[in-house]
């Protein structure tokens, strides 16, 4: 998780306070008014709140090309994912994101490639449940 401090005026110590890693860490804070700040992250997200208060993401998106995109159905949603790993679920209406999550990059044998194949093809390996 992205940590910074809060600047205190007056002398205070400054506060520890944690950015979810979701948007990655901190590249940039602006003053808006008062206590309130917005925040910049290094995976394009632009948070806005108060220590006090926390923080909300107000604008994300991937931070490269964008590999894939499915419309829900029925409903006015549909999820993108992209180079970054990140999956995420946008709200149509609202123009909003409802939830994202950044996949995790496994290493696969040839092997592993070769089973999984078989697998998918209704061939079995002898010894591996067959």
């Amino acid at each position: 998780m992205g940590a910074f401090s809060e600047f205190c005026g007056g002398g205070g110590a400054p506060v520890p306070f944690q950015i979810p890693e979701q948007f990655g860490a901190v590249r940039t804070i602006a003053e808006v008014e008062g206590e309130e700040l917005l925040v910049g992250t290094t995976r394009n997200a632009i948070l806005r709140g108060t220590f006090s208060g926390g923080f909300v993401a107000i604008v994300q998106g991937h931070v490269d090309e964008l590999w894939g995109l499915a419309t829900h159905p029925s409903h006015n949603s549909f999820l993108s994912c992209g180079y970054d790993r990140q999956v995420c679920l946008w709200n149509g209406e609202e123009h909003t994101l409802d939830w994202s999550t950044a996949l995790e990059v496994i290493t696969v044998s040839d092997r592993s490639r070769q089973q999984v194949a078989r697998s998918a093809q209704g061939w079995g390996e002898p010894g591996l449940g067959d």
